[in-house]
């Protein structure tokens, strides 16, 4: 690999790929997600998908919220809070087992949910045109090799404990 036409030895290559995930990492997403959080954003998309169903309850339970989102009840607690106070999601008890709460969409997150959408398209558009075809192409089948290795690593080391 080469920085500014000096090639880099395998410290400067790690160094290089730490700062660029953490590049990432900061990037302003709220702007193109109309205002929420990665995960407020994942949480509406899990949301609708989950109402969308066939299945004649209305939303989706909190604790399969968690599960799906691979998140702690804690943290799903907090963001529902979230979006419940910008009036994105509803919760209604479960008629079937009081225990139990449904979360679902409101129009409004239904409204925000399909604006941030076209925002996230038109976004990674312009970025596949900019990079264009053959470079994603390239990205894309590297930067999936990465996952696979790294996914292989951390369970390689989950077995070691």
């Amino acid at each position: 690999m080469r920085k500014r036409g000096k090639v880099l030895d395998i410290y400067e290559m790690k160094s290089e790929f730490l700062k660029t995930i953490h590049r990432f990492g900061k990037l302003q997403w709220n702007g193109i997600m109309c205002g929420m959080t990665k995960g407020e954003f994942r949480m509406l998309h899990v949301i609708a998908g989950e109402s969308e169903g066939a299945d004649t309850k209305k939303g989706v339970y909190v604790s399969e919220l968690a599960q799906k989102l691979q998140a702690t009840m804690p943290n799903v607690s907090r963001m529902l809070k979230n979006l419940e106070s910008q009036n994105l999601i509803g919760r209604s008890v479960d008629e079937n087992n009081r225990r139990k709460t449904l979360v679902y969409l409101t129009e409004e997150g239904r409204r925000r949910k399909e604006e941030s959408e076209k925002e996230l398209d038109g976004f990674t558009e312009e970025v596949l045109k900019r990079m264009g075809k053959e470079n994603m192409e390239e990205l894309l089948k590297l930067w999936n090799r990465i996952a696979d290795v790294s996914e292989e690593i951390m369970k390689e080391k989950e077995g070691d404990r």
